[in-house]
């Protein structure tokens, strides 16, 4: 008799996430928050912090152990906490993990060969290597059909000319996977992924951009001059065309993205919380006056809503 695969139990799922969040709480804490104004301030990738997250063992949250991951039998939903968690105490920071715990590492778990997870996946789950997913592009935005950006095929493998823009952690990735088109008359039928250390000759990064507010997490435009990538680092399997593959990571890198905002919202709500607590007026904290309970227990409301 074939083993059945194990029933999905809601208990067991909340038990081991707040297991997780526990934990993460105690160093977003103590770590992360003391340091999150001055990051965003000086536009300060913070390197040690994140080093120091890939040293515990976070980026691998979402990958079995046989991946050099953390094995947890609910890993998107610990995944999501991660995210929400650093938010709450700094977007910036959190936005550069969910690249480098999701899409960036991704495309390579699931379609790069024993090599690729060796020399890239491995490293990059213990923070000792940064990396990067880049699609958006100048003059099309992340219209995947309208990708400028070209492979060309070569002998021993392939060729890449265009540039890329609001790519998170540009500038500090030790490698990037791309998104371009061998085939422009194709469509997106005509994308495929590929896997480009940082080091490759032809590739440099154009400039970092200069943001209004998240500076901590590095955005940047790259360019890719005849950039040369051998036919190992194709993120292909050959099962499924390159534009499925590359938004089977992106679908997902959606809900991760929506807990950076739930963990932005739970840090407003807990600083109006505070706030109401300490401001007073005629004798007694706002917090007092019904007016402002209703609009805290609203917020709370939206962000359980949200949570759902």
């Amino acid at each position: 008799m074939s083993q059945q695969a194990k029933p999905f139990d809601v208990n067991e799922m909340r038990a081991e996430a707040e297991e997780f969040r526990h934990h993460l709480a105690r160093w977003v804490d103590e770590r992360l928050a003391p340091q999150a104004a001055r990051l965003d301030e000086e536009g300060d990738f913070g390197h040690e912090l994140f080093r120091e997250l890939g040293e515990l063992g976070y980026y691998g949250a979402m990958y079995p152990e046989s991946a050099g991951g953390s094995g947890l039998a609910y890993p998107y939903t610990c995944f999501t906490v991660l995210c929400e968690e650093l938010a709450r105490a700094s977007v910036s920071f959190a936005a550069s993990v969910c690249m480098q715990g999701s899409t960036a590492t991704h495309t390579i778990f699931k379609w790069g060969g024993a090599a690729l997870h060796e020399a890239y996946l491995g490293p990059a789950l213990r923070g000792e290597k940064i990396g990067a997913f880049a699609i958006t592009e100048p003059n099309s935005g992340s219209d995947a059909a309208s990708l400028r950006t070209r492979a060309t095929a070569c002998e021993g493998g392939f060729r890449l000319n265009g540039s890329k823009i609001f790519t998170t952690n540009g500038t500090v990735a030790d490698f990037i996977t791309v998104v371009a088109t061998t085939d422009p008359a194709k469509g997106l039928k005509g994308l495929d992924l590929f896997l480009v250390p940082t080091d490759t000759p032809g590739f440099s990064v154009g400039r970092k951009l200069d943001k209004f507010s998240v500076r901590a997490s590095d955005t940047a435009e790259l360019v890719f001059d005849d950039v040369f990538v051998p036919h190992d680092h194709h993120l292909n399997d050959g099962q499924a065309s390159g534009f499925l593959n590359a938004y089977k990571s992106l679908t997902v890198d959606r809900i991760f993205t929506a807990a950076l905002a739930l963990g932005n919202g739970r840090a407003a709500y807990d600083a109006a919380l505070a706030y109401a607590k300490e401001r007073s007026q005629f004798g007694q904290p706002i917090g007092k006056f019904q007016a402002v309970q209703f609009k805290l227990v609203d917020m709370l409301a939206l962000l359980e809503q949200s949570r759902l």
